[in-house]
């Protein structure tokens, strides 16, 4: 039997389902690296006086930054579908733009002492919010 075009598009598509621990491993990690991150800021704030962090602090979220986030890519592209999948290009791609063009500026200004020194945190968070708002916008619309 020959397959047509016709046919292909009657025929539902394959549906994804997430493993049972993805939401929880998920909701967890969202929940204990944040709540970690601000135990270690305000533990050395509270010691030192300022608000450096200790280096084990430092060390321990920065490896459950990228452990977590290693593991969370995997179980995020293994259920996901193609709408979402574009989404979430969309949303990167919007992101990149949200850090590609005021980086360089802020970064030229500050030469001139016309700003202040580039600091990453508001590039980031920028970056993110923008990829955040994309993403949902063509996930949900």
């Amino acid at each position: 039997m020959t397959v047509t075009n016709d046919m292909m598009m009657d025929m539902e598509p394959q549906e994804r389902r997430a493993p049972r621990t993805v939401w929880p491993v998920a909701i967890g990690l969202g929940t204990v690296m944040p709540a970690g991150g601000f135990a270690g800021y305000n533990k050395a704030a509270s010691e030192s006086g300022d608000a450096a962090m200790t280096p084990a602090v430092a060390i321990a979220l920065s490896a459950m930054w990228v452990v977590g986030l290693a593991i969370a890519l995997v179980l995020y592209h293994r259920t996901v579908d193609d709408h979402e999948r574009q989404a979430y290009h969309l949303g990167a791609v919007a992101g990149f733009y949200a850090f590609i063009f005021p980086c360089p500026v802020w970064w030229v200004l500050w030469r001139a002492d016309l700003a202040p020194p580039v600091e990453a945190m508001p590039l980031f968070a920028l970056s993110l919010v923008a990829n955040m708002t994309f993403y949902f916008w063509f996930k949900f619309r």
